[in-house]
C-alpha cells in the first residue's frame, strides 16, 4: 500500500502526515504476472 499526499508518493503508508486540505490518494500494491519456470530436470 503506498499513500500519494499532494501529489507526493510517500514511502510511510498510512502513516503519512496530512493536512486538513491535503489532496490524499490511496495507491494499492498490485501484484501479477506469471510466476518464474523452474528448471526440468529429467
Amino acid at each position: 500500500l503506498s499513500v500519494a499526499v499532494d501529489g507526493v508518493i510517500s514511502n510511510k503508508g498510512l502513516r503519512t502526515r496530512v493536512n486538513p486540505d491535503s489532496e490524499v490518494h490511496i495507491i494499492p500494491a498490485m501484484s501479477g504476472g506469471t510466476p518464474p519456470r523452474t528448471a526440468q530436470t529429467s
